[in-house]
């Protein structure tokens, strides 16, 4: 699971667990928690990170924590229902799996165009994507 070492030690700004108005408490905020309250700020301008080692009905609880922007949900939860991760879709909300459990023929995730794998999250979500709006270029 994404933790702040990972993310620190990939030079991926963020802040934890901090709480907004609404007294939502999402995992990680990135690039920073001013980004993430900002009215006027383009909606690759901040993103949500949460983390949930099984789903249930747990993922149910992030929706409120998006705020004009994407929210990634990362699991290992090998069994998330098809039905589960379309009514995500519905509502905005990314899985984050890891690329075996993405690319798993046991699985729904190959199919399910809102689940991505780490990789694809570090690499074209953060790093492509952007890093350099987050860094002012």
């Amino acid at each position: 699971m994404p933790s702040t070492k990972l993310l620190a030690d990939g030079g991926i700004p963020h802040e934890v667990q901090v709480v907004s108005d609404a007294k939502k408490r999402p995992d990680f905020v990135l690039p920073s928690f001013a980004a993430y309250m900002d009215p006027l700020r383009d909606r690759d301008g901040a993103l949500v990170l949460s983390a949930k080692t099984t789903l249930r009905e747990r993922w149910k609880q992030v929706h409120g924590e998006m705020r004009n922007c994407d929210l990634f949900l990362a699991t290992v939860d090998e069994s998330i229902a098809e039905n589960a991760i379309k009514d995500m879709a519905q509502q905005g909300i990314i899985l984050v799996v890891p690329e075996s459990l993405k690319k798993s023929d046991t699985t729904v995730y190959k199919s399910q165009p809102n689940v991505i794998s780490f990789k694809s999250f570090f690499e074209s979500e953060l790093r492509s994507k952007r890093m350099g709006i987050w860094r002012g270029g």
